[in-house]
């Protein structure tokens, strides 16, 4: 074997072992004290596709935080003039959330180091709470991801229906996709089912 070839091989080892290494910092307690203290704030556009009867909603969302705690709004301009006072206004929707359980995987480390937020955050294992409300109504999740699969289950307590249901979030490309399934109940306790994504 050349000179070349152990070079590498060794360079590949203890590129490995650092990885290991940094893995198992940020997963101890000095990893979790530097990420509570990370501040980060993201905003983009968001799309919901026509639902029957209705057209498409387009505007913005935003996060924002520090550490495990995050705040979230959705701001669709233009839908209050369409949407019932009940269900949507020009507030938008607001939300708070929690990440109860972070696991840094060596997926997120080669995330970051290629510049994406994106892998870095479909490939972190974590778990947490939200609650959210818009115009007259109020509701609360739970998120959950394993590294591979990103799902969470939601419920809404309106003026006039209760909705639960659950969902996967996807990437695709540039884009991140929800994929929701829920029931609305109204206050006959008749009750609907959907299907529907949302683009983000």
């Amino acid at each position: 074997m050349n000179k070349k070839r152990i070079y590498l091989i060794l360079m590949v080892l203890v590129f490995f072992i650092a990885g290991l290494s940094i893995l198992e910092v940020t997963q101890g307690s000095v990893g979790q004290f530097v990420f509570d203290q990370m501040s980060y704030s993201y905003t983009s556009h968001v799309v919901i596709p026509p639902i029957v009867g209705n057209g498409t909603l387009g505007g913005y969302y935003t996060v924002d935080g520090k550490g495990r705690d995050f705040n979230f709004l959705i701001k669709l301009p233009g839908a209050e003039r369409s949407e019932s006072p009940l269900d949507y206004t020009q507030d938008g929707l607001r939300g708070t959330g929690k990440i109860d359980k972070i696991q840094i995987t060596f997926e997120t480390l080669k995330s970051l180091f290629y510049g994406d937020l994106k892998g870095a955050v479909f490939g972190t294992k974590l778990s947490g709470t939200y609650d959210m409300s818009c115009a007259a109504w109020t509701g609360e999740g739970t998120f959950s991801n394993n590294g591979k699969s990103f799902t969470g289950i939601f419920k809404i307590d309106g003026a006039l229906t209760y909705w639960k249901g659950n969902y996967t979030i996807l990437q695709q490309n540039k884009s991140i996709i929800i994929v929701s399934d829920y029931i609305n109940y109204n206050n006959r306790n008749e009750s609907l089912s959907y299907h529907n994504m949302f683009y983000l």
